[in-house]
């Protein structure tokens, strides 16, 4: 453990200790809360734009299949009022 895990450790336990609740979880959500985290890669892709790119494919794509599917069901319905 580092010098700086172990002030941490110090800081939580002390905090904990005193039933500063508050500041607590403060400081325990700053150090180990998940939306402080980066993810390091996006399905193997590390850059943001690469990630940006691949985001903007899936939604086009699903945008895509959902307006075929669509359109089909439409066409569909008119043909049978049209019978």
């Amino acid at each position: 453990m580092t010098d700086k895990h172990m002030e941490l450790d110090d800081e939580l336990t002390n905090l904990n200790l005193k039933k500063d609740i508050n500041r607590f979880w403060q400081k325990w959500n700053a150090k180990f809360s998940v939306r402080n985290m980066k993810p390091s890669n996006v399905n193997g892709m590390t850059s943001d734009e690469d990630i940006a790119t691949c985001f903007r494919i899936v939604f086009l794509l699903s945008v895509l299949i959902r307006t075929k599917i669509n359109t089909r069901r439409i066409n569909r319905v008119d043909n049978l009022a049209y019978m």
